[in-house]
């Protein structure tokens, strides 16, 4: 049976929440090795404390973005011999998940909370057809395919997006050569720029360069929400132009790299997107 890497992501004001949560997920996935990568560490002071304080093999750095940082990781994975379960820092995965990260097939699985499926997720489901269910712990649990890309210019929803992603589960690597390539990409961004990348579409982009058009998904953690920050409307009308112009640039970066049509109309709709929400402002 192939070994399991348990990975989780977190910046370093938030390594509380290793102790909280993570060791629960450590519990509930028994896996060969764990990994906690930790962002914003910046000298030997915080990498010593976190050698005190911290029972897991870590990886520190200064990305300044969940893409930078999940680049790293799947540097790491590279390394490994076997598949890779990554859960976000304030997630607990489902006692049982252990069978299922060991017996996938697929290249990818990923997981939603419960209280997200509970309440319909909209952002999720429009994209989503069932397929049928998976059995492990003591429920069954939907059985979902989400499609990674949408080529509507005008439509709601992202581009490129991976689906729920409290946890993804990895069989497979991506190609050394194309993780150069994806690397050279989203380096060509400014951190600045890449903070308003979400790593779902960085995964959704990593679906569709290994060939995969649709990706599954089922029900599997328990999200203890951090509180987002509030924004005030010209907040809001900024942070939206931001994100635009920040995919706009990744899209443009892609489509340089890897001539791949879907890349040219990611770049376009947040073109498209970026002048909008220009005309908004001043009207």
């Amino acid at each position: 049976m192939e070994k399991l890497l348990l990975v989780t992501y977190l910046p370093f004001n938030r390594i509380h929440e290793i102790k909280k949560y993570f060791d629960l997920s450590v519990k509930a996935a028994q896996p060969d090795e764990v990994m906690i990568f930790i962002d914003n560490v910046v000298d030997g002071f915080q990498k010593e404390l976190l050698k005190e304080k911290i029972g897991y093999k870590i990886m520190t750095g200064n990305w300044g973005s969940r893409v930078l940082t999940w680049i790293s990781i799947l540097e790491e994975f590279e390394k490994f011999e076997g598949r890779m379960l990554v859960v976000d820092s304030d997630n607990v995965l489902d006692t049982g998940i252990n069978e299922i990260a060991r017996s996938w097939k697929e290249t990818f699985l990923t997981f939603m909370d419960w209280e997200d499926y509970v309440n319909g997720s909209r952002g999720i489901m429009p994209r989503s057809k069932k397929i049928g269910e998976l059995e492990f712990g003591t429920q069954k649990r939907p059985l979902y395919r989400f499609s990674v890309y949408n080529g509507s210019l005008f439509g709601s929803g992202a581009t490129f997006f991976i689906g729920p992603k409290q946890s993804v589960l990895m069989t497979r690597k991506l190609d050394k050569d194309l993780l150069n390539r994806l690397k050279k990409s989203v380096e060509q961004l400014p951190k600045s720029l890449l903070k308003h990348i979400s790593d779902e579409t960085l995964l959704a982009v990593i679906a569709y360069l290994m060939g995969l058009k649709e990706v599954c998904w089922t029900v599997g953690t328990k999200h203890y929400h951090s509180k987002p920050e509030s924004m005030d409307n010209v907040q809001l009308k900024l942070m939206k132009s931001v994100n635009a112009l920040a995919h706009e640039r990744l899209a443009d970066a892609l489509y340089k790299e890897f001539r791949i049509k879907e890349f040219r109309t990611y770049r376009r709709k947040y073109m498209l997107a970026r002048l909008k929400n220009a005309l908004y402002s001043i009207f």
